[in-house]
């Protein structure tokens, strides 16, 4: 009764089922929110004093081991990504403070 959202237990019993979202967003308290689609994940941690950012391709690395965020070319999709997390944070009405 205290959780928003589409049941994800089809998915859990059968890898094939849909979820039924292209993308899903990640919130935790005031300090981090994340986003990730099929292919990429975006994290972003707010400190008072920093904002650090993680970006990971979980088809080359699914277990999130290589941040790309400041890598070389991936502006773009850093960009596109944050984006996407403004998008759902204004559809489920997160006006954290600091955050995106």
């Amino acid at each position: 009764e205290t959780v928003e959202g589409r049941s994800l237990a089809g998915a859990l019993r059968d890898e094939r089922a849909e979820v039924g979202y292209e993308s899903l967003f990640f919130a935790y308290r005031d300090r981090q929110r994340a986003v990730r689609d099929d292919r990429w994940k975006l994290v972003e941690y707010f400190d008072p004093a920093e904002r650090v950012t993680q970006l990971f391709d979980l088809q080359a690395d699914p277990l999130e081991t290589a941040n790309l965020a400041s890598a070389p070319g991936m502006e773009e999709e850093v960009s596109r990504l944050r984006g996407m997390l403004g998008e759902w944070q204004r559809r489920v009405g997160d006006e954290a403070a600091g955050t995106v």
